[in-house]
């Protein structure tokens, strides 16, 4: 089992806290998880490491148009702090057709940024839409401020992001696997509880979402939908956050969309609400591992079994 130094440091640190010994080891979810995220948790992503395909330096920079990126392209700004990509119109302005009629056409999939293909990366910028208003179920009234989508996406990563007032922040779909999200900030628009912070939907299996904080309210969270399998949010903290780690197991799409194999480890903040049940009314297969508070040793079980 690798364990790093920093990871017996942070072990060291939770162990001088009441109720803890240096010698405690609480037995850990029996699944295998070390096989998540960026070459199966193989190797660091190549955060910095490699000539960016686009690059915006600092500044505020309104976008008019999609941006796609493909196979082995990097999107870079100058960090979230310094490089802004501001997006005036949603989906439906930028004349991308509705992808769920009669329900809702964009809270389920795509982003302003679109990335499709293998080895992508977006690193160190933020994405900005304006304050507006979003509501559940309203067919095509909503806009589409939907941030980033990878589709049929592997070995990429999102690191060093910040989004605000999106409708949704990050959604991975269309069987995206083994791809890294490090590092997110979101943050929605006050007063309005939009669709989704981060889903991982269509399919997509061993992704890994790690060192995250999540602001405002949204209708699912951190969430796991039809037929998503073997995934991580690890490591972050919450405003008023849902953890939804099965959408639609036994709804519509019957238990083919089923989402087993979950793990939500130390998440702190305000835990609104934790799904435990499917649609049929069963229990999920999710992990949950110090989640809202600190009661199990080590504090990160994702680190533990890599």
């Amino acid at each position: 089992m690798k364990q790093s130094f920093i990871f017996h440091c942070i072990l060291y640190f939770w162990s001088c806290l009441p109720g803890f010994s240096q010698d405690c080891q609480d037995p850990l979810p029996l699944y295998n998880y070390s096989r998540v995220g960026y070459h199966q948790g193989e190797d660091s992503i190549p955060y910095l490491k490699k000539d960016a395909t686009y690059v915006f330096g600092p500044g505020r920079f309104t976008i008019d148009s999609l941006i796609r990126l493909s196979s082995g392209e990097i999107l870079r700004g100058a960090g979230p702090d310094q490089t802004i990509l501001y997006f005036p119109r949603g989906l439906k302005k930028l004349g991308e057709p509705c992808g769920h009629t009669g329900v809702d056409c964009f809270d389920w999939g795509n982003g302003v940024i679109r990335a499709e293909g293998i080895e992508i990366g977006i690193e160190d910028l933020s994405i900005e839409f304006p304050e507006h208003t979003w509501c559940h179920y309203c067919g095509d009234k909503n806009e589409g401020f939907n941030a980033i989508s990878l589709f049929q996406c592997s070995n990429c990563w999102i690191k060093n992001i910040t989004i605000r007032n999106c409708d949704s922040g990050i959604f991975i779909e269309g069987n995206s696997a083994n791809n890294s999200i490090d590092e997110i900030t979101i943050t929605l628009q006050e007063g309005v509880t939009s669709h989704l912070h981060i889903a991982i939907s269509g399919h997509s299996i061993n992704n890994l979402v790690q060192n995250f904080r999540l602001y405002g309210k949204s209708f699912h969270g951190l969430t796991a939908n039809w037929g998503s399998a073997s995934n991580v949010f690890a490591n972050g903290w919450g405003e008023s956050i849902r953890l939804e780690p099965d959408h639609n197991c036994k709804g519509p799409g019957g238990a083919g969309s089923c989402c087993p194999h979950i793990l939500y480890s130390n998440i702190r903040g305000q835990i609104e609400s934790i799904q435990n049940v499917n649609r049929a009314g069963e229990p999920q297969e999710t992990d949950l591992w110090n989640v809202g508070e600190i009661s199990k040793c080590p504090v990160d079980a994702y680190q533990a079994k890599t």
